[in-house]
């Protein structure tokens, strides 16, 4: 490793740490610059990041149109960075351009962009495009996680869509390992609908099946 790797590794570690102070991580970067150091798409991510654990979507969104800029690859790692800061912010509507943006540079988003996406529209209230993308799960040849049935349901529950929300459950007890987190999103969509017997069903439900495991 030359001289220069050694350099962008050590200013990789230094922004990470950084975590949710993400003022400081975009100093390290211009600071970088001014040294006459030329930072990759890595020390870029991990601005992105810092950027996401505050919630600041739209910093992060502008360090990834500098990467654009500078020429600088934009890998999945990057694209996953910045569409899960567009998450935390409930930016939806950028985080679904930017998985079209992805998959027009014909490369395929992973489960933990999709599962990105789907958080940000759970946020943004835009539940039948967080169906969709759950839906296009098979589509990819993926298979979705509990993170996605999560944040599924509680889309369906933040919109009112209770019985989508207890079909969404059933084929989550089917597919994958459910928290409880699962149950509390489906039991609170029967709550909104009034359904006050079948939430008590899905309580009871969640003690056989997963508590007293």
């Amino acid at each position: 490793m030359g001289e220069k790797d050694r350099s962008l590794a050590v200013l990789s570690k230094a922004i990470s740490q950084c975590r949710g102070r993400w003022i400081l991580a975009l100093q390290l970067l211009s600071d970088a610059y001014h040294s006459c150091l030329q930072p990759n798409h890595i020390n870029y991510s991990a601005a992105i990041n810092a950027c996401a654990r505050n919630g600041e979507w739209e910093q992060a969104l502008g360090l990834f149109c500098e990467l654009h800029r500078r020429e600088l690859e934009r890998n999945l790692i990057t694209y996953s960075a910045v569409i899960s800061a567009c998450e935390k912010g409930g930016a939806w509507l950028v985080a679904l351009q930017l998985l079209s943006d992805l998959e027009a540079s014909h490369q395929k988003p992973d489960v933990i962009v999709l599962n990105s996406a789907i958080s940000a529209c759970e946020k943004g209230a835009a539940w039948s495009q967080g169906m969709e993308l759950l839906k296009s799960f098979h589509q990819r040849q993926l298979s979705a996680d509990v993170i996605s049935f999560n944040a599924s349901i509680s889309a369906c529950e933040k919109a009112e869509q209770w019985q989508l929300a207890i079909h969404l459950l059933q084929e989550a007890l089917q597919t994958v390992q459910v928290s409880i987190i699962t149950f509390n999103a489906a039991v609170s969509a029967c709550g909104k609908g009034q359904q006050w017997q079948l939430s008590l069903a899905l309580l009871q439900q969640a003690q056989e099946q997963w508590f007293l495991d």
